[in-house]
Order: structure tokens, then sequence, then C-alpha cells
């Protein structure tokens, strides 16, 4: 259950909250297998933004940017990654692309209540917290409040608040030697971002040992959707 503090806290500091949420059964087994206490909180505030739009929380809504059944979807984006993103169920997210998830079972049920967060550039999981109350708490309201992240603080100085269609990225990405500081910094459509992120991650798990990235270029693949190819010295 959701304390009232908790509550008040995401009253007072939430944007971009959707519509009532309704009836659940209506979207499908993704809302039949959230824990309890997800649900009933997507029920009151049905996807929600937090300090500017950098730290986000998906529901069942209409536009896409902030829908949990648009962002699991595989073509939106997760595609980029190929296999390694199965076991996962996406909740919510930051401004630079880390994943907020669940583990799903082989049957597509949840692997318990743990929740994961998942690093923007490599989609490595880390466990995070034991339950989603403890992530609403530990993690989304603390950084309402005060985030432990002096980058996205800098980007908010700097640029205002983010679109919650957007992400952050630094160019050149810091997988291919990029630094991260405040002048290499600029938006992409979120679902972009996630995609050239994952054709950079693959690149370089396939290149050569010690190879090194010499350039990127985009290109369009069968669908229409822009890619980054990434060549190698």
């Amino acid at each position: 259950m959701i304390g009232s503090e908790s509550l008040a806290l995401i009253r007072e500091s939430a944007s971009d909250i959707g519509p009532e949420l309704g009836a659940p059964s209506r979207f499908g087994e993704l809302s039949q297998i959230l824990p309890a206490a997800h649900l009933d909180l997507l029920k009151q505030y049905n996807g929600f933004t937090l300090f500017q739009g950098a730290f986000r929380l998906f529901g069942f809504r209409s536009d896409s940017s902030l829908d949990l059944l648009n962002w699991n979807a595989e073509q939106t984006w997760r595609f980029a990654w190929g296999s390694r993103l199965t076991e996962y169920l996406f909740i919510g997210e930051t401004g630079w692309g880390d994943q907020y998830a669940y583990r799903l079972d082989g049957s597509g049920q949840l692997h318990g209540s743990e929740i994961y967060f998942l690093e923007a550039n490599s989609m490595e999981a880390e466990s995070l917290s034991q339950s989603f109350e403890a992530f609403l708490a530990g993690e989304m309201l603390r950084n309402a409040v005060e985030p432990y992240d002096a980058m996205t603080v800098d980007a908010l100085n700097a640029n205002g608040a983010l679109d919650p269609a957007e992400h952050w990225v630094l160019t050149p990405s810091l997988v291919l030697g990029g630094d991260d500081r405040i002048e290499n910094l600029s938006t992409l459509p979120a679902t972009t971002a996630m995609i050239f992120a994952g054709d950079v991650a693959k690149a370089m798990e396939s290149s050569r040992p010690g190879a090194l990235p010499k350039a990127v270029s985009p290109w369009t693949d069968e669908a229409g959707r822009t890619r980054l190819r990434v060549d190698f010295a």
C-alpha cells in the first residue's frame, strides 16, 4: 500500500499526470500482472513526471511517450537491442534513458516484485528496490525532492524542463569516447535516442577486440526508422 506521505508528495510535485485509468482490464495482460500497489497508484495517477520531466512513471495512456504498452512494444525501440531485453517489463525511466523495470519469467508473469535499474547506454541491469512501494519512495520521490545525479541538475539548469517525449543525449556518446560535459548535451525524441543507443551498443559488442570507433553515420531501415551505423578504424 502506498503511504499517505508518498501520495501527498506526488500531488504536490508531479506533472503530466494522465487521465483517470478507469477499468484496468481493458488494457490487457500487462495491467493484470502489475503488483497491487503499482496498479492502485496508476488508478489515481495514471503516469506522471517528476523534477521537470527528469523522472517518468508510465501509465496506460493515449499519449505514446508515457504509455506503458507503447513503450514496451518491440517495434517502438526494443528491437534495436536484440534479444537482451525480452525478460524485462519497463515501467518508467529517467530523462537520460535509464530504465526502471520488473523481470518477467518464461510465462510472461512477473519474476517477483523486485525492480531493476538498466543503464541507458548498455541496458545492464542492477537490482534497485525490492517492491514498488520502496521504488516509489526511495527512487522516484527521493529524486523529486533532490536528485542524486549532478548532471541531471546541470541539464535542467542549462536547458529548462525536459519534454516527456524527449531524452537528453551526449554527443558523441560516452560509449564512443565522448565526455559528460554539459556543452555536449542535446535532446532527441526518446524512441530515437533508445534506438541509437542500441545500435551503438550492438556495434561495439560485435567489433574486433581493440577496434576503435571512427565515425557514426545515419541510415534508414526498411520500416523507415533512422538508425546509426558505427565505422571503426
